[in-house]
């Protein structure tokens, strides 16, 4: 994750710990859509009082326009939120990682994908990340 001012870095990392240590607790069931994941996520951005944005962003790309779920301005991030719940759905996140990356980083240098995998379906969380996170892109995987 690249930033320039300490205080961004400090809130990269509020972001990455909430998600690691704070974000499954807030279900209580498992969600059944990527928005579930999405308003928890904002539930979550709310609760550590950071600012951001969600949906409002049009990022255009060669000839689609992006809207990444959350963008963090001040501190140059993008956070998406991906739900999987098949192993289809597993090969399809891979690749709308891949694009949202060309897409986001045109833009913003830090990005973060949250997956949560509703059921298992990423065995190897390692292989599954090995050759997208790089210094400013990172992949949470959240296990139900």
């Amino acid at each position: 994750i690249e930033e320039d001012k300490e205080e961004g870095s400090v809130d990269i990392l509020k972001i990455i710990s909430g998600i690691q240590r704070i974000f499954r607790k807030l279900f209580r069931e498992k969600p059944n859509s990527e928005k579930e994941v999405q308003d928890k996520l904002e539930d979550l951005f709310n609760a550590q009082q950071l600012t951001f944005k969600r949906e409002q962003e049009h990022i255009p790309y060669s000839s689609k326009t992006y809207i990444p779920d959350f963008t963090f301005d001040d501190i140059s991030c993008v956070v998406e939120g991906k739900y999987c719940n098949s192993l289809t759905r597993e090969k399809e996140i891979i690749g709308e990682i891949n694009d949202d990356i060309q897409a986001y980083s045109t833009r913003y240098k830090n990005l973060i994908f949250v997956i949560y995998d509703a059921g298992g379906f990423i065995r190897d969380e390692e292989r599954f990340k090995q050759n997208i996170e790089s210094g400013s892109v990172v992949i949470e995987i959240i296990k139900h």
